[in-house]
């Protein structure tokens, strides 16, 4: 029932937008605000979806208001608990200590949890989706914004740059003494592996040659790449290496994605912005996580 009524909210604010409503208006930035409101409103991390007093996480709750939102009051009207709870991404703490550290690997160790994990989910989807064989990319190199420039990548200006994929040289390079431990103190863990698989998703659409054509574009697949890598975490769906260091989401972390996309997003009168606002970088993480490679057209 909560999840009807957040969907029903969205078929209301579809009907705003498209111009119906004699009081209020729905551009850019009202809708990157309404979802930062459910981040406000969710359950705090590790709720269980059956418990009674559950409205649903963050990521939860923004399903449901875009599934009223693209689909208009009709989408909602068949939500029950069999549609609806296999869908539900609220899990319980996976151990005590898992709980003490609010669901974050020490911040150390992230990047090189998520480059492992990435490398063996690209890895599986070059060899299902392609029949290709993914060449691993380079060491990332990590540098200091405050203390020196960012690595150099070929010809291309990386002055300005605190996260980027090199092309040229097969590596991601990332701002370790401002960005990632603000997005990690701030936001937590999965801030920072959603900004950095990002990255992977722009090495895979390069390596295996379905990047669209235009900057934006590619970005907004990346996003929905992200979510996909993200859901098959979740679903535990692909084999791993080591079985005994299988990457487990912690509750909260489809939440976290949700803040760093939110966070990271232009806005809404940003002319030809290389990324789209937040709300639309959740809309496209959401395709990825909720309908796999498919959603991202590929």
């Amino acid at each position: 029932m909560e999840q009807q009524a957040d969907c029903y909210a969205g078929a209301w604010v579809e009907h705003v937008k498209a111009g119906d409503s004699d009081y209020f208006t729905a551009d850019g930035k009202a809708l990157d605000l309404a979802l930062a409101g459910f981040l406000e409103i969710a359950d705090s991390p590790g709720t269980a979806a059956i418990d009674p007093n559950a409205h649903g996480s963050a990521f939860d709750r923004i399903n449901a208001f875009k599934d009223g939102l693209d689909g208009g009051a009709e989408a909602c009207s068949g939500y029950s608990d069999q549609t609806v709870g296999e869908r539900l991404t609220e899990i319980d703490w996976l151990s005590t200590d898992d709980m003490a550290a609010g669901g974050n690997a020490p911040y150390d160790e992230v990047v090189e949890l998520m480059t492992t994990d990435l490398e063996e989910f690209w890895t599986a989807v070059a060899k299902d989706r392609f029949q290709a064989t993914w060449e691993p990319l380079k060491a990332p190199v990590a540098f200091d914004s405050d203390r020196s420039d960012a690595p150099a990548c070929g010809d291309a200006d990386t002055e300005d740059y605190s996260l980027f994929y090199c092309a040229d040289e097969r590596f991601i390079a990332y701002d370790d003494g401002s960005l990632f431990p603000s997005v990690y103190e701030n936001i937590g863990d999965f801030g920072v592996a959603t900004l950095y698989g990002s990255q992977y998703a722009l090495a895979a659409e390069d390596q295996l040659g379905f990047a669209p054509d235009g900057e934006r574009k590619q970005n907004d697949m990346a996003d929905c790449l992200v979510g996909a890598w993200t859901a098959s975490i979740f679903n535990q769906d692909r084999r791993v290496s080591n079985d005994e260091e299988r990457l487990q989401l912690s509750p909260g972390d489809f939440d976290e994605a949700v803040k760093a996309l939110l966070a990271f997003g232009s806005s809404s009168d940003e002319k030809d912005a290389a990324y789209g606002t937040g709300f639309e970088r959740v809309g496209s993480f959401r395709d990825g996580a909720i309908k796999g490679l498919d959603g991202c057209g590929i």
